[in-house]
């Protein structure tokens, strides 16, 4: 089963191993996604050349790897209804939905690697 690489950046120091959606909608980044779908996510990107310019200047770089068996990829954008679209995905057995440079996991990601004072 391939595996694939992805990149969470954080200004906090995850000291559990995993990355949660548990904590979903309690910073900036993720409160206005939060109002939107209530479902909780963890955001991750795919390519480090190509991230959101607030996360450039992020103190952490957490690297894992989610199995691509487990990433729907057929939404690549979310049409209107990002509820309906997650909701459908994990009714089909995905833990995580790829859009553009994004992949969203729905469960813990666990921590292969960590890069310190990045950017």
């Amino acid at each position: 089963m391939k595996n694939i690489t992805v990149y969470h950046y954080s200004n906090k120091k995850i000291t559990s191993g995993k990355i949660s959606p548990r904590y979903f909608g309690l910073n900036y980044f993720t409160l206005r996604d939060r109002n939107a779908c209530i479902i909780p996510r963890v955001y991750f990107f795919t390519d480090t050349d190509n991230i959101e310019y607030v996360f450039k200047s992020a103190k952490y770089c957490y690297i894992a790897e989610i199995p691509e068996a487990q990433i729907c990829y057929e939404y690549p954008k979310y049409p209107g209804d990002i509820y309906a679209v997650i909701r459908a995905a994990r009714k089909d057995g995905y833990t995580a939905l790829a859009y553009d440079n994004i992949i969203v996991s729905f469960k813990p990601v666990k921590i292969l690697k960590t890069d310190v004072n990045r950017p």
